[in-house]
């Protein structure tokens, strides 16, 4: 029995490092970036497809991954197909008697308090990390602004003053410079905000998907505690999902302003939430009740991120042509996640 638990350490915690390093040979072979004059640029045209990839692929993992999986978890045992007969038994011979109630889960039926604990846990998704968002952009001082424009009150009543007092010629030329400066001063906070914007929603993106490895290696503890095959076929699996999901978080650490080499080491920050998840479960021999609803939080977080972080940058402006592109990658994402869900 040791020599089986041995072996089971080996192969979870061997699998789990080879689905958290497989992001960085991606992140190092994807051409995103190009040198020129000695610095490394962004390839023009190729970031919004590959964000609306990570869009669809981001919203793909929502409703054909995590909520179908955190609805009904399914079992990852050698004989799990044998529990089919059960349901397909049960919705034959279901009577529709006027003496019905709701004990369904006597009955191998539905719970609808478990739906209630799911939707809840995406809201609370959802809200965290809006309110984690607000705390960010607070901290930055985004949401402050008072002293900015009581400079500004100053610095108009100076100018006049200025004007006042001066020969008219020179002073409308310094006028004019001074409006200049001012155009260039708030051309450049302008800049600094979206980058801090930007910035933000990578981190965002960070967090979320530490979380949505945290169930990864749990599914992959589990299904070695069960057999060897079993944990291959279940690394398979996470291995192809984690190819759509991780290029589109790719996108979105480089659209954040984050370097490749930024992006690379995140990787391995977030790698920490699938080894936790994989030491959590071989320690407790089992998966916890509350994977479901891990699952739904992160799938809060992701909606999140796609439709506030992600969608808006698509929607600034774009050429018809570039439409198109980013369409496609969207439909790309999509199509991944629901052809690895078929065969997950």
């Amino acid at each position: 029995l040791a020599t089986r638990m041995d072996n089971v350490w080996v192969w979870a915690i061997g699998a789990t490092f080879l689905i958290s390093i497989f992001p960085i040979v991606i992140i190092a072979v994807l051409p995103v970036f190009t040198v020129r004059n000695g610095r490394q640029e962004l390839r023009k045209g190729l970031l919004k497809p590959l964000l609306g990839f990570a869009v669809g692929g981001l919203l793909g993992d929502v409703f054909l991954h995590l909520l179908p999986h955190a609805i009904s978890p399914h079992s990852h045992s050698e004989d799990d197909h044998a529990g089919h007969d059960h349901s397909h038994g049960h919705s034959h011979g279901h009577s529709h008697s006027h003496g019905h109630d709701h004990s369904h889960e006597a009955e191998g039926g539905h719970d609808h308090s478990q739906d209630m604990i799911i939707g809840g846990m995406i809201l609370l998704g959802i809200l965290f990390f809006f309110l984690l968002e607000k705390f960010m952009r607070l901290q930055s001082g985004e949401e402050g602004g008072h002293g900015h424009s009581h400079g500004h009150a100053h610095a108009k009543k100076s100018d006049k003053a200025e004007v006042a007092s001066k020969d008219p010629k020179e002073s409308s030329e310094g006028l004019r410079q001074r409006k200049g400066d001012k155009k260039s001063d708030e051309s450049s906070t302008a800049e600094e905000k979206e980058e801090s914007q930007s910035r933000i929603a990578g981190y965002l993106n960070i967090i979320a998907d530490t979380a949505h490895n945290v169930t990864d290696g749990m599914a992959i503890a589990a299904s070695f505690l069960i057999s060897t095959r079993v944990g291959i076929t279940t690394t398979i699996a996470v291995f192809f999902h984690e190819i759509p999901h991780e290029v589109g978080d790719y996108a979105i650490l480089i659209q954040s302003g984050f370097t490749k080499m930024e992006a690379m080491r995140v990787q391995f920050v977030t790698a920490i939430g699938a080894l936790t998840g994989t030491i959590f479960t071989l320690i407790t021999g089992k998966v916890t009740e509350n994977s479901s609803a891990i699952l739904a939080f992160t799938a809060g977080g992701f909606i999140y991120i796609s439709m506030v972080s992600v969608i808006p940058t698509l929607l600034k402006k774009s050429t018809f042509k570039e439409t198109i592109f980013e369409v496609i990658g969207i439909a790309l994402g999509i199509g991944m996640m629901a052809l690895i869900g078929l065969y997950e």
